[in-house]
């Protein structure tokens, strides 16, 4: 799953097209041998005005346009994968669902509020959609959502207490049932990044260690997963 970006240079990741491909066949030497490659174009309504039209750049495809992948997908407990997108057109989030390998998509609402960016997710024991999100607010916080029905609506945005200077962002939800986030945990700059382990599904954070904490570097838009050993 990727983007191409349309309008290089004069528009950027506004113009982002989201891609992906499907791959069977890919326990060999070299490139995996694609299946199927395709667009995916979300349909979410609600966008309202492009805030380009004010630029002069008004484009009718414009709610089409922009959306952008970042952290992994969810593989939800039925199987169903889902792909969390956010629109830089417009700063807000929704998910991509698929039941069938991407044969077929639907599109969640958006997630309540603006400001939304590169958003991560974690399933809970209950079966509740958790998803973090990168935050460029006064708030310095990343800012939290719960989706009961499978990451079709989404309940009213909250500000953790994570500090966040506007950078990318990743959780995942480990085989004990603890959930990790990794982040840089500053309010301005990205010299420091941080995992954190939680053990009541993100309402507090009981343990963090630093990754990287060298000043005026920079250490930024980490992924992680769990291995087969446990280990991150």
């Amino acid at each position: 799953i990727y983007a191409t970006l349309l309008g290089v240079p004069e528009w950027s990741w506004g113009s982002a097209l989201v891609r992906y491909g499907i791959s069977s066949n890919f326990d060999h030497p070299g490139a995996p041998t694609w299946d199927k490659q395709d667009i995916l174009v979300p349909h979410v309504s609600g966008l309202g005005k492009s805030p380009l039209a004010a630029l002069g750049k008004s484009n009718p495809l414009i709610e089409r346009l922009g959306w952008m992948p970042r952290a992994h997908p969810l593989v939800r407990s039925d199987g169903a994968l889902v792909l969390p997108l956010a629109n830089e057109n417009f700063g807000v989030a929704c998910m991509a669902i698929t039941q069938d390998g991407g044969e077929t998509w639907t599109f969640s609402n958006p997630v309540p509020g603006r400001g939304l960016e590169q958003p991560t997710q974690a399933e809970l024991a209950d079966g509740t959609i958790v998803a973090f999100f990168r935050n460029s607010g006064l708030e310095h916080r990343i800012r939290r959502s719960e989706s009961k029905d499978g990451g079709m609506t989404w309940g009213p945005l909250t500000v953790t207490d994570r500090p966040h200077p506007g950078a990318g962002i990743e959780a995942t939800m480990l085989r004990n049932g603890h959930l990790a986030l990794i982040y840089n945990d500053t309010e301005k700059e990205r010299d420091k990044l941080a995992i954190s382990i939680s053990t009541d599904n993100g309402t507090t954070w009981q343990w963090t260690r630093h990754i990287e904490n060298t000043p005026k570097e920079r250490f930024d838009y980490p992924s992680m997963i769990q291995s087969k050993d446990g280990s991150i």
